[in-house]
């Protein structure tokens, strides 16, 4: 009771997430852009995974048996952590929405926890509400079926998160390593968000490095770590 008392807002906000993935309770598949192309896409990672190819760069069975690189250009990460569901005994729709889900929680989550570091409780609780139920999100995900854009959400916030706590921290801690993951997984996760993001990114550690000088070597090593761990992926 008392864990839930201290953490009330993180609860609420979870509460107000049945809303915005109410569509996604339903027993069919909404309709959207997409249509059932996430779902096509999931189908073929996991029959690759089970043939032993845990990163393939071709996908046999697209475009009528002719097969193309799909993976190769088309972040797949958002697959990824649907695969996780699929595995866990959820059919293939069923694990597309569960990510969907995931993406609408996680981001009003870990919004709120990133901007409690900058405002008040009431101040992050509103922040977080107002990403997690932001116009766009709901055109990206019930009109054009974005399905790895979805999952990017979560990560823009939790980036901006770890680098606040490197930057503000005197060691080298988890944070760091969240710090480098989190970046590496945006780019896994959608390529073209991932450098329309930079741009803000770069201005928001400046940002801090003038706020506070001596994170600069620690910043620094934490991109290009996070480049370093995602480049099996943007060099080829």
């Amino acid at each position: 009771m008392n864990l839930l008392k201290k953490n009330n807002f993180l609860f609420t906000i979870v509460v107000f997430s049945i809303f915005a993935i109410t569509p996604l309770l339903r027993p069919d598949f909404f309709v959207s852009n997409e249509l059932l192309g996430p779902v096509y896409r999931l189908v073929e990672l996991d029959v690759s995974i089970k043939d032993g190819d845990l990163f393939p760069r071709w996908s046999p069975d697209l475009y009528g048996g002719l097969g193309g690189p799909l993976f190769h250009y088309y972040a797949p990460f958002s697959y990824y952590v649907a695969e996780l569901f699929h595995l866990t005994g959820l059919g293939f729709i069923k694990s597309i929405k569960a990510t969907y889900a995931a993406s609408f929680i996680l981001s009003g989550v870990f919004m709120y926890i990133f901007a409690k570091n900058r405002m008040n409780k009431n101040g992050a609780f509103v922040a977080g509400i107002l990403y997690m139920y932001a116009p766009y999100r709901f055109e990206s995900v019930y009109t054009r079926g974005a399905f790895t854009e979805a999952f990017t959400f979560i990560f823009l916030p939790l980036i901006l998160l770890a680098f606040h706590k490197i930057a503000t921290q005197q060691k080298i801690d988890r944070y760091f390593a969240l710090g480098s993951l989190s970046l590496a997984a945006l780019i896994f996760c959608h390529n073209i968000i991932a450098l329309f993001f930079t741009g803000f990114l770069v201005v928001y550690l400046l940002f801090l490095t003038y706020e506070f000088p001596s994170s600069k070597t620690k910043t620094f090593s934490a991109v290009v770590m996070g480049l370093g761990l995602s480049s099996f992926f943007w060099i080829p």
